[in-house]
């Protein structure tokens, strides 16, 4: 090791683990002098190490590993207080994202005067939504965040601080605020009048929006992608606005808005014309998607685009206003469908005849369903064929030969078929999962998880894609 030269170290040090580089820093003045290179601490993630992270060791690794060229930081559960962000602000200038993660905790200054510091002044993603603690500082945001495009706050976070963080935000582009209590309708209307550039907004779970000044909303962001609305108590009034027509919605959620009817759903979709992902999973408790809404969308041609489609829980859908709906859909590529009385699985069978470009579904019949009792699984092979995941949900086996080469059958007839998920079996199904494993490709799992693809367009996706430092963290 003693004749490697040191690029070919350094090549090696960037796929270390922090806490590994940081024993190998103790080995010698070379491998210090290597781990201390800033191309190694240009993004990095505490993430794996924060339960060992003290606030006096987190202010050190600040101040004698953090690159002056740092530019992406993930705090993991780290607990920061303001004395680290002065820390940071000083020592890292060109910041651009910095996240926070579950179980982080913020705790004010040890000083009676916090002292006033400006944050990194090119600051472009700040994700505060998992944290808890003293949010003082964010007071200060619109001062010293100016720049911010990419901005997540939650229950804590929000507190006492809307909705004035918004005045200098003028280069928002998306705005995550989930779970936020006081994020109310004359908020949104104070975040239209200063981010007009807003692509994306997700107010999931945020309980005093009714969407009464959606019509300024929408009118001041001309340039919304995304809208997510679950669990919110939108009523069908904030779908007649006219504003909806000034906006290119690509992708919208209203998942499990109770207050919803097929009068609202009506209005929205037909002034939807670019969608491409769309939840409507129990919407109006399971009683709003109606076949008039499907029907709706088909007859106005507005979902050529559309590639997600959720509409699990809609109960009284019925399996021809779902075909009329796929033929509309040329470019349908997930479907959800659960719960849906009159859609059994022999009728399933005739809308997958729709779906040539079917890549996820999960569907579950009402009530107990066999699975080698209809033409389900064998249309599933003949006409979806590259179909790569399953979720079938509330499943039984009636004849275990029969079903197990219905199972195989699949396996081998959707050869990109990757995942099989049988969400709440029947115990009848639990052997025959164990005798398909040993012999199919796909990897068959019992776990009630949906299989359908969240939003694209998102604070949740941003910060996914970040890449840091250290591959294996």
């Amino acid at each position: 090791m003693d004749e490697l030269p040191d690029v070919i170290l350094l090549k090696i040090f960037s796929f270390l683990p922090i806490a590994d580089l940081g024993r190998a820093s103790r080995v010698c003045y070379q491998w210090q002098r290597i781990a201390y290179d800033h191309s190694l601490w240009k993004a990095v993630n505490l993430r794996r190490v924060a339960n060992n992270m003290s606030e006096e060791l987190l202010q050190s690794l600040i101040r004698t590993r953090m690159s002056p060229l740092l530019s992406t930081l993930h705090f993991g559960g780290c607990k920061v207080s303001h004395d680290v962000f002065m820390e940071l602000a000083r020592k890292c200038k060109r910041i651009k994202h910095l996240v926070f993660g579950r179980g982080s905790k913020l705790r004010g200054s040890c000083m009676k005067r916090p002292a006033t510091y400006d944050f990194p002044s090119e600051l472009e993603l700040l994700e505060l939504r998992p944290v808890k603690g003293d949010f003082s500082f964010i007071r200060r945001i619109s001062r010293h965040f100016c720049s911010l495009k990419y901005l997540g706050i939650g229950v804590m976070t929000s507190k006492g601080n809307v909705p004035h963080i918004f005045t200098k935000l003028n280069n928002l582009v998306i705005l995550d605020c989930t779970n936020c209590d006081t994020i109310t309708d004359d908020v949104l209307s104070k975040v239209a009048q200063n981010c007009s550039l807003l692509e994306s907004v997700c107010l999931n779970g945020c309980k005093m929006v009714y969407g009464s000044t959606f019509s300024e909303f929408l009118s001041c962001c001309p340039r919304l992608k995304t809208l997510l609305l679950r669990y919110t108590p939108i009523r069908d009034e904030c779908f007649s606005f006219r504003a909806w027509n000034n906006v290119q919605l690509q992708e919208i959620d209203i998942s499990a808005c109770a207050q919803l009817t097929q009068i609202g759903l009506c209005n929205l979709v037909s002034r939807m014309r670019s969608i491409r992902y769309l939840n409507l999973s129990y919407c109006g408790v399971g009683r709003a998607v109606t076949d008039a809404v499907l029907l709706e969308m088909a007859s106005r041609r507005n979902c050529s685009n559309l590639e997600m489609l959720d509409v699990r829980w809609s109960l009284t859908l019925t399996p021809d206003a779902l075909f009329a709906l796929a033929q509309a859909s040329p470019k349908l590529k997930c479907l959800g469908v659960y719960q849906s009385s009159n859609i059994s699985p022999a009728a399933m069978a005739e809308v997958l005849i729709a779906l040539p470009r079917l890549e996820t579904l999960e569907y579950g019949a009402f009530g107990k369903a066999a699975l080698s009792d209809s033409m389900f699984i064998p249309n599933l092979i003949r006409y979806c064929k590259v179909i790569k995941s399953l979720s079938l949900i509330n499943f039984a086996s009636v004849d275990a030969n029969s079903d197990t080469i219905v199972l195989n059958a699949l396996s081998e007839g959707c050869a990109v078929i990757r995942r099989i998920n049988l969400c709440e079996p029947d115990p009848s199904l639990l052997g025959l999962i164990q005798r398909v494993t040993d012999f199919t490709r796909s990897k068959i799992t019992q776990k009630w998880q949906c299989v359908l693809p969240p939003p694209v367009h998102t604070l949740d996706t941003i910060i996914a894609s970040l890449r840091y430092s250290h591959p294996l963290q």
